[in-house]
């Protein structure tokens, strides 16, 4: 403890054992970080970063001191996407094809750490499902901090879900409350949207063979 300058305030903090996955903080993503080293009983060090006149630096503060001194920087939501794909979460998904209103829906039904995530969308207008895909990721990206609530076309209940495509919807998200913190929800959302983007090229690449074969 010598070696640690004062004033100042040591606080030993014990991380979440399922790091970024029960709780976004710094704290989770250090701990994190020394895991994905292959260091699993690591011990981290986390501060905050203070301006030339005393005072809490922000994020652009920081992001300005890493610049001039050649530091990276690492995101937590960078953090929580690697540890999502290097841990294979993605690869629980499921289909369910149905009709509604005489159109041909496929839901997408991914499970990830314990909740379940959907993406109904129109077998008939591949086309503008992929626009209104491109447009739910454009959302995600310029709104990082707001409710899923918010995103157009989201829906908690399957009866609202029929009714989008009974209104002549192409793609409808649906999703259960969410959890406290947005920020982990949407780094899901934009996992799943590229992988459903993925999936759509396959599906107009095998439509267009059905279309020529005819």
């Amino acid at each position: 403890m010598e070696g640690f300058k004062k004033p100042g305030h040591i606080f030993p903090v014990i991380s979440n054992k399922r790091g970024l996955y029960d709780c976004i903080s710094v704290i989770e993503g250090a701990t994190d970080c020394t895991k994905i080293l292959g260091l699993h009983d690591g011990m981290v060090t986390v501060c905050d970063i203070m301006d030339e006149e005393g005072r809490m630096g922000d994020t652009s503060y920081a992001l300005q001191l890493a610049h001039r001194l050649q530091l990276s920087v690492v995101y937590l939501s960078d953090l929580l996407k690697y540890r999502l794909i290097m841990d294979g979460l993605l690869s629980s998904k499921n289909t369910l094809n149905m009709l509604i209103d005489g159109c041909s829906i496929r839901m997408y039904i991914y499970e990830l750490m314990g909740r379940d995530y959907e993406v109904c969308l129109n077998l008939l207008e591949l086309e503008k499902v992929r626009t209104k895909l491109m447009s739910a990721k454009k959302w995600l990206n310029e709104n990082p901090y707001d409710s899923m609530s918010k995103l157009p076309n989201f829906q908690r209940s399957f009866s609202k879900v029929a009714r989008q495509f009974k209104n002549n919807e192409h793609l409808v998200v649906r999703g259960e409350q969410e959890p406290s913190n947005t920020f982990c929800t949407h780094r899901i959302f934009e996992l799943i949207f590229n992988d459903l983007e993925h999936e759509l090229k396959d599906l107009m690449i095998k439509t267009s063979k059905q279309v020529k074969a005819v």
